[in-house]
């Protein structure tokens, strides 16, 4: 899964966010914190619900029934005695009528179940929104912890091989060392700080992704990991077939899918009511105007359905209908396949990192100390000494990538199932 990818789908929040340029203060933070304040501060979700606002006033609209039409006509100008707008009770004519349109075919009932379709499409939309930037924040926070992990231990590298060049520039200007071995520690000390830059810009790109979803560039945030994470737990305590069920019933983009298929099922109604004539009833009044003074008429019309009895629309529906029942089952399918290989992922994951010996790193530091006073004593030639200040760097970037592959297949496996568990 690119995380990278996934995170840039909040770049649209950068156009609320003005980005500060001064100080910043360093905070420790957990992942449960770092959620909490992602779902406070989260324009984007923000922006996302004045969709279900718009969505529910949609549906509250097609609830509502048709207006009736009043109509009124009268003589402009009467002939017979030279009046403008006669409606005197003597000789004035005019008419009043009032219309009602009469939705046939339960259309107005089928408006409104489209209209309760978008609306939960709307609200699924939000929450699938709200999965995808909580999982890449969680695989951006990971990433930082253990890209901190080894800029700390470079920091600790570097500042044993200064002091070490410094001793050595003294020992050089009294003749007890030799160029070569001067240079030797200071090309080791200049590959290590040229790595650590390298290592200090991919901890500066994921804190400032991290500072977009928190929306907040006025902190530098380092991640505090716990082993009650969700990303460190054993996923052999899971079993696929559960996952795939839970899946299937909390994945929102596959609710999204159905919902989509159930509401261009509902379209393929709605087109076939949408073929019955509409009837439009009313009352008239007419003074004057017919055979007798004073005419109160029921008036009633309906289309004929002789051309047109929206053949074309319903053609259209139906076909779309089973475009989404296909696209339903491919998501299905897709859902469940997504679960399996997060599933694997996660337990090969796993199996490398409770393979490295738990007091590994423990021991490694101290190797680091211990090997560099040695070479201080002239104990450890230089090539035994460089050779393992290029093994510890190695392996300490090595260890740290496999526990944070660790912790993104788990993430990803959580991303997958759609809950926590």
């Amino acid at each position: 899964m690119n995380v990278n990818r996934i995170a840039y789908a909040c770049i649209a929040m950068a156009m609320l966010y003005a980005r500060g340029v001064s100080a910043q203060d360093t905070v420790r933070i957990n992942i449960r914190q770092a959620e909490k304040q992602f779902l406070e501060k989260n324009l984007l979700l923000l922006a996302e619900s004045c969709n279900i606002d718009a969505a529910k006033a949609n549906l509250l609209q097609a609830k509502l029934f048709s207006n009736p039409t009043f109509s009124a006509s009268t003589n402009i100008h009467n002939l017979e005695n030279y009046r403008w707008l006669d409606v005197s009770k003597g000789t004035g004519q005019y008419t009043f009528a009032v219309e009602q349109l009469i939705r046939l075919g339960g259309k107005r009932s089928k408006e409104a179940a489209l209209a309760k379709y978008s609306l939960q499409i709307s609200e699924n939309q939000l929450y699938d929104i709200l999965r995808t930037l909580r999982f890449s924040l969680g695989s951006i926070f990971y990433e930082l912890h253990y890209t901190y992990r080894s800029l700390s231990s470079f920091s600790a590298q570097i500042s044993l091989l200064e002091d070490l060049q410094t001793t050595y520039k003294g020992l050089r200007g009294k003749g007890i060392v030799s160029l070569g071995e001067q240079a030797r520690i200071q090309a080791l000390l200049y590959g290590l700080q040229s790595d650590k830059l390298d290592l200090q810009s991919t901890f500066n790109e994921l804190q400032s992704q991290l500072q977009l979803l928190l929306q907040d560039n006025h902190t530098v945030f380092i991640p505090d990991v716990e082993d009650g994470d969700f990303a460190f737990r054993n996923p052999n305590n899971f079993s696929p077939t559960e996952l795939v069920s839970q899946a299937v019933e909390n994945r929102v983009d596959l609710q999204i899918a159905q919902e989509e298929l159930a509401y261009q099922q509902k379209k393929v109604s709605l087109e076939k009511a949408s073929a019955i004539p509409d009837l439009t009833l009313g009352v008239s009044y007419d003074r004057r105007g017919g055979f007798v003074k004073n005419l109160f008429g029921l008036n009633m019309s309906m289309p004929l359905p002789l051309f047109d009895r929206n053949k074309g629309n319903i053609r259209a529906a139906k076909a779309m209908a089973a475009q989404k029942e296909l696209l339903a089952g491919k998501k299905q399918l897709e859902v469940e396949n997504e679960v399996l290989k997060a599933y694997a992922n996660a337990l090969e994951a796993d199996r490398i990192s409770r393979s490295i010996d738990t007091d590994f790193e423990h021991n490694l530091q101290l190797l680091l100390q211990s090997i560099t006073d040695n070479f201080r004593k002239k104990n450890v030639s230089m090539l035994e000494f460089t050779d393992f200040y290029e093994s510890y760097k190695d392996n300490t970037v090595k260890i740290n990538q496999i526990k944070n592959k660790k912790a993104q297949t788990m993430e990803e496996l959580r991303f997958a199932v759609g809950n926590d568990f």
